[in-house]
């Protein structure tokens, strides 16, 4: 047996077992993104940690972040694992030891002090949804899915606390019932360290009472409107497009995350706090990739 035919007879066991659909999105875009080129024509019996280790050395040269290289190779022996469990002539593939992915050290990519001041400026001074949206992720360190799935309702103005219990996202349409291949869909975080209620600063809160002023329902934040959102995808290209404007080298909007986490780190902050802020299910995920 080929290991494309196992990869997608583990994707259909996974649907069956009810696995959240961005789980499976997730897979099918690191098989199709990295492990395709590699192992779709491996037969199962070939398989071995020599070749499994050399598919990791690949990865690596291609500096690639550890943590997308670690849940390729965890992947890899997900189906492996599969096999073994499923057909007892591959049963022998559960003695493959993973090999180690070993940290990059390189470093945590965050704006200068004086790069988030030009971002800054510009945000406040436009006012509008979005705008906050981002002043809000470089101020509290949400995900840019968490951003996107977040309501009006979702704020406490007389705590101001912002609660964080849901995320958007695009995963694979499995059905294609209506012909795409793709779908929006908002659901609670994969863990439950990343359902959290956070602090919100006095001046964001003021920016959010000011937008929230003539909303008088449950809509999205970045939108004000109860039915239309801004999908993670759109939201990445207006980041991308303000950072051109201020001539600013381009960086993914993960970004805000890290400058978020950095800049804590720089005032002192526990570190156990942080990573509770962040919504990362250990204090080790905080240290190593924040």
């Amino acid at each position: 047996m080929l290991f494309n035919e196992t990869f997608w007879n583990f994707v259909a066991y996974k649907e069956y077992s009810s696995i959240k659909s961005s789980s499976i999105s997730t897979y099918i875009k690191y098989y199709n993104a990295q492990i395709k080129d590699h192992f779709a024509a491996t037969r199962l019996e070939d398989i071995s940690y020599d070749l499994i280790s050399g598919f990791l050395t690949a990865l690596n040269s291609k500096g690639l972040e550890r943590k997308y290289i670690k849940g390729i190779i965890n992947l890899v022996y997900a189906v492996i694992r599969f096999a073994a469990q499923e057909y007892s002539e591959y049963s022998y593939l559960l003695s493959i030891n993973m090999p180690s992915v070993k940290a990059a050290h390189k470093r945590v990519e965050s704006f200068s002090e004086k790069e988030q001041h030009i971002i800054e400026s510009r945000l406040i001074k436009d006012g509008s949804p979005v705008s906050c949206g981002i002043l809000l992720c470089l101020y509290t360190g949400i995900r840019i899915g968490e951003l996107c799935a977040l309501k009006t309702d979702d704020f406490d103005f007389a705590a101001n606390t912002l609660c964080i219990c849901k995320t958007l996202q695009r995963v694979r349409n499995s059905s294609h019932s209506d012909g795409r291949k793709t779908k929006i869909i908002i659901s609670t975080p994969k863990s439950e360290s990343s359902i959290r209620v956070i602090p919100l600063p006095d001046f964001i809160a003021e920016e959010y009472k000011r937008l929230f002023m003539e909303v008088d329902r449950s809509c999205y934040a970045l939108t004000l409107s109860e039915d239309r959102f801004i999908e993670p995808r759109l939201l990445e290209f207006k980041f991308s497009k303000l950072l051109a404007e201020l001539k600013l080298s381009h960086r993914n909007f993960h970004v805000t995350r890290h400058t978020f986490a950095n800049n804590m780190i720089d005032l002192g902050v526990d570190i156990k706090l942080l990573s509770e802020l962040l919504g990362h299910s250990s204090v080790s995920v905080t240290l190593n990739g924040r």
